[in-house]
C-alpha cells in the first residue's frame, strides 16, 4: 500500500512545489501538536469529564499517559514520509488499540466505553488544529491543513478498528471459555445426581438390611434402645452422603467421616459420661460404598466400646487410629475399658453389632476384624486398599475429646 493510501491522501501525480507545501504543513501540524501537548490533553479530560465516561472514572493517572502516548503516535504518522515509516506507524496504532481493548475486558467495559474516548481525543485534537488554522499558525494552504487532519483521522481510526477487532476476539474467547466451563459442569452436576441417586439406593437398601437383621435378631434389649442404634446407624449413612459433593466425585475423605461417625455414636450412645474420642493417623479416600460400609463398622465397634467397656466409669477414652501397612488399609479402635471377658472369641457369643460389622467387613471390603485385650480392648480392621480402590491421603488431624465438645455445646 502506498503511503497517500496508507494515509487516506489523493493519488495520482502532485507537481514538487505543491508536494512541499503538503509536507510543509504536516510537519508544520505535527510541531504545533508537540508544542501544545498538554493544551490537547487538558481539551480531552474536559471533554472525557463532560461526557462522564467509566473510563476516566477507573483510570484517572492512566489517562494524561495514554493521551500523551498517542498524541506522539499522531505526531509520528504526521511526520512519516516513507511506506516503511508508514507502516510502522499504522502497527504501532494496531498494537496500542489491542492493547486498549484488552485493559478493557479485564475492567469489564462495554466496546462503546472504550470507542469513545478515543472518538473524543480525535475531536481534541481536530479542535487544537482549528486553533492553529485561526492563529494563521501555517504557511500552506488550508486544504493541505486538511491533509494532515486526514492523517490524523487515519491513525485514529486504525486504533478504534484495533479496538474493535480485539475486544470482539477476546469477549468471543471468553464465552467459548465460558460455555465450555459451563459444559463441564453441567456434566459434573449430572454425573453428581446420577451418584446421589445410586447412593440414596444403597443406602436404602443398607437400611433395609440392618433392619431385617434386628428383627431376626429378636428382642434383646428395651425397644428405645434398639431404636437408638438403629437411629445411629442410620446416621452414619446419612453421614457419607452428606460428603457427596462435585470436588469429591465418587470418593469419600475417610478422616472427615470418622469425625463425624464417631461424633454421632458418642452423641447418641454415650448419655451422661464424658467419653473422649480422638481420631489420628493417616487415612484414605475410599468409594462411596467401601466408604459407607467402613463407616458403619466403625460405628459398631464405637457403639461397642460405649456398651461394655465402661460398665462402671462415668468416664473413658476411646482413640480411632488409621494407618497403611503394606499396602493394607488398617482402621484400630482401643479403649481403656474392662477389655475382653476371658475366653472371648469371635466365632462365639458374638451380638448383632459385631455380627454387622464382620460381615460388611468380609463381604465389602475383603478384610478381617480381629479383637483383643491390651489395658483395654482393641479391634483391628484390616483390608486391602487396591482391592476396594483406596487411596491414601495426608495424615488426620486429631481431633479434640469429644468431652470437650459437649462442655462447648453446652
Amino acid at each position: 500500500m502506498s503511503g497517500c493510501k496508507q494515509w487516506g491522501l489523493p493519488t495520482g501525480r502532485m507537481r514538487a512545489p505543491f508536494r512541499w507545501l503538503r509536507r510543509l504543513a504536516l510537519a508544520q501540524t505535527a510541531r504545533y501538536l508537540e508544542r501544545h501537548e498538554q493544551q490537547v490533553l487538558a481539551t480531552w479530560d474536559r471533554l472525557l469529564a463532560e461526557a462522564r465516561l467509566p473510563t476516566r472514572r477507573r483510570d484517572v493517572e492512566g489517562v494524561v499517559a495514554r493521551g500523551r502516548d498517542n498524541l506522539r503516535l499522531l505526531v509520528a504518522a504526521l511526520r512519516a514520509q516513507s511506506e516503511e515509516e508508514e507502516a510502522q506507524v499504522a502497527r504501532e496504532a494496531s498494537r496500542w488499540g489491542a492493547d486498549r481493548a484488552m485493559w478493557g475486558i479485564e475492567q469489564g467495559l462495554e466496546l462503546g466505553d472504550l470507542l469513545q474516548p478515543l472518538s473524543l481525543f480525535r475531536v481534541a485534537v481536530q479542535q487544537n488544529v482549528q486553533r492553529m488554522l485561526a492563529r494563521r499558525l501555517w504557511v500552506a494552504v488550508p486544504s493541505d491543513v486538511l491533509a494532515a487532519v486526514a492523517r490524523i483521522n487515519a491513525a485514529i481510526d486504525l486504533q478504534l478498528v484495533a479496538i474493535s477487532e480485539e475486544y470482539l476476539r477476546a469477549r468471543d474467547r471468553i464465552i467459548r471459555a465460558n460455555e465450555e466451563a459451563l459444559e463441564r459442569s453441567n456434566r459434573q452436576l449430572l454425573l453428581l445426581n446420577q451418584e446421589m441417586q445410586h447412593r440414596v439406593r444403597n443406602n436404602l437398601q443398607m437400611i433395609a438390611d440392618l433392619l431385617s437383621l434386628e428383627i431376626a435378631n429378636g428382642i434383646t434389649k428395651p425397644p428405645a434402645e434398639l431404636l437408638r442404634e438403629s437411629l445411629t446407624r442410620v446416621r452414619c449413612i446419612a453421614a457419607v452422603h452428606d460428603l457427596l459433593s462435585p470436588e469429591s466425585g465418587e470418593t469419600t475423605d475417610m478422616a472427615e467421616l470418622a469425625s463425624r461417625v464417631v461424633a454421632i455414636a458418642v452423641r447418641g450412645l454415650a448419655g451422661s459420661r464424658q467419653i473422649a474420642v480422638s481420631v489420628q493417623g493417616q487415612a484414605w479416600k475410599l468409594p462411596t460404598k467401601a466408604a459407607t460400609s467402613l463407616a458403619l463398622v466403625l460405628n459398631e465397634l464405637i457403639s461397642n466400646c460405649l456398651e461394655h467397656a465402661f460398665p462402671t466409669r462415668e468416664c473413658g477414652r476411646i482413640e480411632v487410629s488409621f494407618a497403611t501397612e503394606q499396602g493394607e488399609g488398617v482402621m484400630r479402635v482401643i479403649d481403656d475399658g474392662v477389655g475382653l471377658p476371658p475366653g472371648f472369641t469371635l466365632d462365639a457369643g458374638q451380638n448383632l453389632g459385631l455380627r454387622i460389622a464382620r460381615a460388611l467387613i468380609a463381604d465389602d471390603l475383603k478384610g478381617s476384624l480381629e479383637l483383643t485385650s491390651a489395658q483395654g480392648a482393641m479391634a483391628t480392621v484390616r483390608f486391602p486398599l487396591a482391592a476396594v480402590g483406596g487411596v491414601p491421603v495426608e495424615e488426620a488431624p486429631a481431633l479434640r475429646p469429644m468431652a470437650e465438645q459437649r462442655a462447648e455445646r453446652r
